[in-house]
C-alpha cells in the first residue's frame, strides 16, 4: 500500500507525524510524508530517506533560513502571509501527491485539508483526516477561524475515515460532523523503544542537583500557560522542605522568568529546578528516578479539557505514579489504571494534598504504572490506524 501523509510544518519536533511515517514503512508500506521546506523552515526543499524506509518530501521555495528571519508583528498582514503560504503549499503538495499516486492520503490537522481535498477532487484518492486537536477551539483572527470552519465543513462529507487523539475529541467530532462512525483513537503514546531497559537508572536527580534523600516531583514538557506548572510550583509551598520539583523540557525565557518569579513569591525558589530537555524517546528513562509526575492541564479551552498529553504516557512508561487534574481524558486514564490521584484543576491546596498522598503511598501506584507500561506503546496505537487504512482502501 502507498500512504501519503501531509503535514504543514517542516517535521522538526513533530514526533507524532514521524512515528506514523516510520511505522507505516516498517509495516511494509510505501510511505511518504509531504511537508514544508525552505523559506523560514529548518530544512531545504528535497527528499530525506529515514532509516525506516519512509521518505520525507519537503516542498517550497528556498528562501532565507530561519536564523536570518525576524518574526513579524501579529498583524493582519502576518496572517495574510500565513494563509498564502498555506495555500501555496497545498497546491504544491497536491501536485506532488497526485504524481506519486498513493492508495490513501492521511491529512494531519485542518491546515492540510485543502491539499487533501484537491487530491480527492482530481484523482479520487480517498483521504483520512487526523485531528490532533479541535481547530475550532483555537483562538484565531475571525477570518482565519471562518476559513477553518469552512474547510472542515466542506471536506467532512469526503472524509474516508477519521482519527483523533483522545476520547473527548472523538465524541466532539462525532457530534459536530454527524459522523456515522466514531474516529479511530490513536493516542500520542511513546514508542516501545522508549521503555526503560531493565537495570537502567534515571538522570533527573543528578541533572537537577537534588540533595540525597530528597523526594522529587517532575513536570515534563514545555513550560507554558494552561499546563499546570505555576499551580505545581505553588503547591510545593504546602509540602515539606525535602520535596523538590524538576521541570524538564523547553523553557522559553518569558515562561521561565514567570515560573521563577512564582517560585520566589511562594518561598520555594531553592526547591524548583529547570532541566534541559532530552530527546522524546529518552524521557521515560531520564525521569524514572523521580517519585511522582504531575500532569495538571487547566480547563481554559476544549483542547485543554480534552487533552491527553504525551507526558502522561511517558510518565507511565517511566513507572511513575501520576497526580493529574480532573481534565476528563487525563483523569480517566489515571483512575482506570489506578496509577495515581486526581485533583481538581485550579485548586492548589488539593493538588498539594494529592501529591502528599502519592508520596506517602507511592509504591502501589508505581507498581500499577509498571504493569500498564508494556501496553502503553505507539505500536499498539498505530495498529488502529493500519486497520483504518485497510478498510478505506478495500472499499
Amino acid at each position: 500500500m502507498r500512504i501519503a501523509y501531509i503535514v504543514h510544518n517542516d517535521t522538526h519536533g513533530d514526533a507524532r507525524v514521524l512515528k506514523y511515517l516510520d511505522s507505516a514503512a516498517a509495516n511494509g508500506n510505501e510511505a511518504r510524508l509531504f511537508a514544508v521546506g525552505g523559506g523560514v523552515t529548518r530544512f531545504p526543499p528535497g527528499e530525506e530517506r529515514r532509516p525506516s524506509g519512509g521518505v520525507i518530501v519537503r516542498l517550497g521555495p528556498r528562501l532565507r533560513t530561519v536564523d536570518k528571519v525576524k518574526p513579524g508583528p501579529k498583524s493582519r498582514r502576518r496572517w495574510l502571509q500565513l494563509g498564502l503560504r498555506q495555500w501555496t503549499f497545498a497546491f504544491r503538495a497536491a501536485a506532488a501527491i497526485r504524481r506519486w499516486k498513493p492508495d490513501v492520503v492521511h491529512a494531519h490537522d485542518a491546515d492540510t485539508l485543502f491539499a487533501a481535498l484537491l487530491v480527492r477532487l482530481v484523482s479520487r484518492t480517498p483521504f483520512v483526516y487526523d485531528a490532533h486537536e479541535i481547530w475550532e477551539a483555537q483562538t484565531l483572527p475571525p477570518r482565519i477561524a471562518a476559513y477553518y470552519r469552512w474547510i472542515l465543513d466542506r471536506s467532512s462529507s469526503r472524509w474516508a475515515g477519521t482519527i483523533t487523539v483522545s476520547r473527548g475529541i472523538q465524541r466532539w467530532m462525532t457530534e459536530r460532523f454527524t459522523l456515522r462512525t466514531e474516529p479511530s483513537l490513536v493516542r500520542n503514546v511513546p514508542l516501545a523503544a522508549s521503555l526503560p531497559v531493565p537495570g537502567s537508572t534515571g538522570i533527573l536527580r543528578s541533572a537537577a542537583a537534588i540533595p540525597e534523600g530528597a523526594r522529587l516531583i517532575v513536570h515534563v514538557g514545555l513550560i507554558g500557560p494552561a499546563r499546570g506548572v505555576a499551580e505545581t510550583v505553588k503547591a510545593l509551598a504546602f509540602l515539606p522542605d525535602d520535596v523538590y520539583l524538576a521541570l524538564i523540557g523547553p523553557a522559553p525565557k518569558r515562561s521561565r522568568d514567570h515560573i521563577a518569579s512564582v517560585a520566589r513569591e511562594h518561598g520555594v525558589a531553592d526547591r524548583v529546578r529547570f532541566v534541559d530537555p532530552v530527546e522524546s524517546d529518552a524521557v521515560p528513562t531520564a525521569i524514572s528516578d523521580a517519585d511522582v509526575s504531575v500532569v495538571y492541564p487547566q480547563p481554559v479551552s476544549l483542547n485543554s479539557i480534552y487533552s491527553l498529553p504525551n507526558k502522561l504516557f511517558q510518565s507511565i512508561q517511566a513507572g511513575l505514579p501520576v497526580v493529574a487534574s480532573d481534565a476528563e481524558d487525563v483523569a480517566e486514564v489515571v483512575t482506570s489504571l489506578e496509577i495515581g490521584v486526581v485533583a481538581p484543576a485550579r485548586d492548589v491546596a488539593a493538588l498539594a494534598r494529592a501529591i502528599a498522598d502519592v508520596l506517602a503511598s507511592g509504591d502501589a501506584y508505581r507498581e500499577a504504572a509498571r504493569r500498564a507500561a508494556p501496553d502503553m506503546t505507539w505500536e499498539h496505537e498505530f495498529a488502529r490506524a493500519a486497520e483504518l487504512y485497510d478498510a478505506v482502501v478495500a472499499r
